[in-house]
């Protein structure tokens, strides 16, 4: 059995509209507004974060930067929960669901190494996007 696809789950607080647009092929208006159709057709994107992570070596104790790239994935809207109480709304997080392949080159997801500062992290999602170019 070879890899088919792997599913991403993300629970997010916001997405800007610009890249909603982009990541689920959804139409962005010129007053920054966004609207879903019908045929709307998510394209193969990368997607990539870093994450903080405490690390213990020799007793010392050290706050570390790591990258994430997916570098293909297909997003799809999980929609957010909007729950009311009388008369007020009570928003929960939103959530989108990717599915994502192997780029051409055989990378389904890649790790950096641990960096000392943010803008380490940042500078190789940054070299790393898109991977499958």
């Amino acid at each position: 059995s070879e890899f088919q696809e792997l599913g991403v789950d993300v629970e997010v607080t916001e997405i800007p509209m610009e890249v909603a647009a982009l990541i689920y092929g959804a139409t962005l208006a010129e007053d920054g507004s966004i609207a879903y159709k019908t045929g709307d057709a998510a394209p193969d994107v990368g997607v990539g974060f870093y994450t903080t992570k405490m690390v213990k070596k020799d007793g010392v104790t050290n706050k570390y930067f790591q990258g994430v790239v997916y570098p293909s994935l297909k997003g799809s809207r999980q929609g957010a929960t909007y729950n009311t109480k009388g008369q007020s709304i009570t928003f929960a997080n939103g959530k989108a669901h990717f599915v994502g392949k192997a780029s051409a080159n055989g990378v389904f997801q890649a790790f950096s190494d641990n960096f000392t500062t943010e803008a380490e992290a940042i500078a190789w999602l940054e070299e790393k996007l898109p991977l499958n170019a």
